[in-house]
């Protein structure tokens, strides 16, 4: 037998060798695939959910009521600031420099306050409200996935593209409907803000001492 078959058949003797070994794995990969859940991913679109439903159309119309209440404050508050601007501007010949820049300074610091008062309110309103929505939204998701045997749950907004998708938006909506039709929305004032940051830091710098 010249050199070239006996490499031949070497060649085969170790092919079939490692046979059972290549067909065993193939096998085990199989029935670690088959024993994988099925994936099912429920998708929705919260931002539509917080549009079309009643608790949704709800809070926008009480919140529109409550900004409303807030403007008129807010304004009122800048008007005094450019009242007392131009009452400074009229003293300002018998004023020392000194004085003068300083009693601007704080009209200005006045006037940034107010502004940043009166977003706080806005934002803290409308965050309040939103989360009543949100927290029986997510009781809702939780039983869709539930009932759908679900693996994953996607936001719309954050899915560019899925054919295992299931869109429970339309379902949300009408159990969110039922569950919740309306939202208590109640102006957060500045000063329950500043009350409630205090009660924090208090709560906070309790449990510390306590842990130590």
């Amino acid at each position: 037998m010249n050199m070239k078959k006996i490499a031949a058949a070497l060649v085969g003797v170790a092919l079939l060798g490692s046979w059972p070994l290549v067909s065993s794995y193939a096998q085990e990969e199989k029935a670690q695939s088959a024993d994988m859940p099925e994936l099912i991913v429920l998708v929705v679109n919260r931002q539509q959910v917080f549009v079309q439903s009643k608790a949704g159309q709800d809070m926008r119309t009480k919140l529109q009521g409550i900004f409303t209440t807030i403007e008129a404050a807010e304004k009122a508050e800048l008007d005094q600031v450019i009242a007392d601007a131009q009452a400074l501007v009229q003293k300002k010949a018998i004023m020392a420099s000194e004085e003068f820049k300083k009693q601007q300074r704080e009209l200005a610091q006045r006037e940034e306050f107010t502004k940043y008062k009166f977003t706080q309110e806005r934002n803290a309103t409308r965050a309040e409200a939103q989360e009543q929505i949100a927290a029986a939204m997510l009781k809702i998701l939780q039983d869709l996935m539930q009932e759908s045997n679900g693996t994953l749950l996607l936001d719309q907004t954050n899915l560019i593209m899925s054919s295992l998708e299931y869109d429970v938006t339309s379902q949300t909506v009408a159990r969110l409907d039922q569950t919740l039709p309306t939202v208590d929305v109640k102006r957060v004032t500045y000063d329950e803000l500043v009350e409630r940051q205090k009660a924090a830091q208090e709560a906070a710098k309790a449990s510390g001492e306590a842990s130590e």
